[in-house]
């Protein structure tokens, strides 16, 4: 702001309305005439810094409220839509960064065997391979043994026997 007015022949504007609440003290050559804002306050001149996303609620998964409702407007709903949003967090989308992105394979980066399901949300840090009643590991590749399926349909100690129907 240094020099802004200087120079100037016949500036003598009411500038008390300006927000300022970031420039301590007045700047060398501003000069102006006029009334001057408080410096280094807002004096309710600033726009207001928003607090949620665009529908007024909290930013979701580690999103962060952005936008402000400018001077003058009284914070509504209608401003806070108008003006506020979130910005998201990586692998989150959506209004309020409500939306994860699921995962496409477990946390080591590989794909499900067997007929292995994905689960879990990148953000979470919790990808891994739900597997069938056959299989097991971390990507469903190991055979479960007719013992550890079967073992708990036996009554009275009596042993497992057979095969496992995929081993056949």
């Amino acid at each position: 702001m240094q020099g802004m007015f200087h120079q100037a022949t016949a500036f003598d504007q009411d500038l008390s309305p300006w927000c300022v609440a970031l420039v301590s003290s007045e700047s060398f050559g501003f000069g102006n005439e006029g009334a001057d804002p408080i410096w280094g306050t807002s004096d309710g001149n600033c726009p207001t810094a928003c607090s949620t996303g665009a529908d007024g609620n909290e930013c979701q998964n580690g999103g962060t409220a952005t936008g402000s409702i400018p001077f003058g407007s009284e914070v509504t709903s209608d401003s806070v839509a108008d003006n506020c949003s979130c910005t998201c967090a990586d692998n989150t989308s959506g209004v309020n960064c409500e939306t994860k992105t699921a995962c496409t394979v477990n946390a080591d980066g590989n794909a499900c065997a067997s007929d292995g399901v994905v689960s879990g949300f990148i953000v979470d840090g919790d990808c891994a391979c739900d597997c069938t009643i056959y299989y097991k590991g971390d990507t469903c590749t190991d055979l479960v043994t007719c013992e550890e399926t079967m073992a708990s349909l036996c009554e009275n100690g009596a042993p497992v026997t057979g095969v496992n129907l995929i081993d056949a």
